[in-house]
């Protein structure tokens, strides 16, 4: 019966009604794409962390205290050795030899400075490469480059088949080759298009002019055991003059970045409940104040203050959640779109550690939430409503009615 009467009671002001239900919906469609931003960021991050670099980065002692990190000296002599040792762990799943060194690439008359990597032709690691290749495959065998579409266009070497890099040997001295374009690519993040660029490693050995690998990377079947694993690769480490880093050291700005979008994410949610709040818990009291005069007559012909609270209850709740819903089903559209094609914002996504495209992200357990806050701030509305509106007795309803 109160159910049906709540139904009633909000189909006679239907204004009232859409504008509460509205005001639900807004504050989760606001929370909803934050939250899809948010965890397209996370997601992202967690990609770059676990599929994109080293769970375990294994280097010379003497190679982490130089002042130069990409200088071509104090390599692991050994690396093959080491490799085949630390994958009797079960922990491991991959270990590979990656030697990072600075150069020149060099086209015509213009040159750009790079981050060069010396990887393997199996490597597993920078996966975002082998998914933006536009000519050619990455990894690749034999000699070859695999260089940005960007960094080609700034040395002019768009149309070129090879291109001349030039780096520092170990000993001092200029070395160059000219290599053959191997494969061409575009991520999503400029700044590592404009800055980085790949060779195999005998081709980085002899550009060097040295032998073994500056750093191995270890791949973790589980990267949460990287501490535990790191930890038991000491000793036998130790003895060849190495040491071993973790991701949550390598990696502590995403860490950090991680932890401040959740408090962001916070933040902004409150701000959404508290002003939904406000309007909703306003929009309420009105419908209650205006309806005194049926209040009390319902009152004075037996029904209870508790009835009465319960009525109030149920119409705002019924509208909360609708509202709720009606947000999420506008949100979710819009979401999985830019979690597909992302939204272009430039280079102002990096600072959220993105890439120039944000993509968004999904998470049911995230809707079902943000429907449930929804929904809450109608019912806690509603709750202030109807105790305010039963502290009336029935004669003051009547005639403030």
């Amino acid at each position: 019966m109160l159910l049906k009467m709540a139904l009633l009671s909000a189909l006679k002001r239907p204004k009232r009604a859409v504008l509460i239900i509205l005001t639900v919906a807004l504050s989760v469609f606001v929370m909803e794409f934050v939250s899809g931003w948010v965890e397209g960021m996370r997601d992202r991050m967690n990609k770059k962390i676990v599929q994109e670099t080293a769970h375990i980065l294994i280097e010379r002692s003497a190679r982490v205290d130089a002042l130069d990190p990409l200088e071509p000296k104090n390599y692991i002599g050994n690396p093959a050795a080491i490799s085949e040792v630390l994958l009797k762990d079960a922990r491991v799943s991959r270990v590979e030899e990656v030697t990072p060194f600075g150069a020149l690439v060099m086209a015509g008359g213009k040159n750009l400075p790079l981050k060069m990597y010396g990887v393997g032709s199996d490597t597993g690691f920078f996966t975002q490469v082998a998914r933006g290749s536009l000519k050619g495959t990455f990894p690749f065998k034999g000699p070859g480059i695999a260089i940005s579409q960007r960094a080609l266009d700034l040395v002019g070497a768009s149309g070129s088949d090879r291109i001349v890099v030039l780096v520092k040997d170990s000993g001092g001295a200029p070395a160059y080759k000219e290599l053959p374009i191997a494969c061409v690519f575009r991520t999503d993040d400029s700044s590592f298009d404009d800055s980085t660029a790949f060779v195999d490693n005998a081709t980085a050995s002899d550009l060097l002019g040295t032998s073994g690998a500056a750093e191995l990377w270890v791949r973790l079947v589980d990267p949460n055991q990287a501490e535990a694993a790191s930890k038991a690769m000491l000793p036998f480490l130790s003895k060849e003059g190495c040491v071993a880093r973790t991701w949550s050291s390598l990696q502590g700005s995403l860490l950090v970045l991680i932890k401040f979008m959740d408090m962001f994410m916070l933040m902004i949610n409150i701000i959404v409940l508290v002003v939904a709040a406000t309007v909703i818990t306003n929009a309420i009291l009105m419908n209650v104040f205006e309806k005194q005069r049926e209040y009390g007559t319902l009152r004075a012909i037996g029904m209870k203050r508790r009835q009465q609270a319960f009525l109030v209850l149920l119409e705002g709740a019924g509208q909360g959640v609708a509202g709720a819903l009606l947000g999420a089903i506008l949100a979710f559209p819009l979401v999985l779109y830019l979690a597909i094609h992302g939204l272009p914002i430039g280079e102002a996504s990096h600072i959220f550690g993105g890439g120039d495209v944000m993509y968004f992200g999904t998470n049911f357990f995230s809707t079902l939430r943000n429907v449930g806050f929804g929904a809450l701030i109608a019912v806690v509305g509603s709750l202030y409503a109807a105790f305010a509106g039963t502290r009336s007795s029935v004669v003051e309803a009547l005639r403030n009615g």
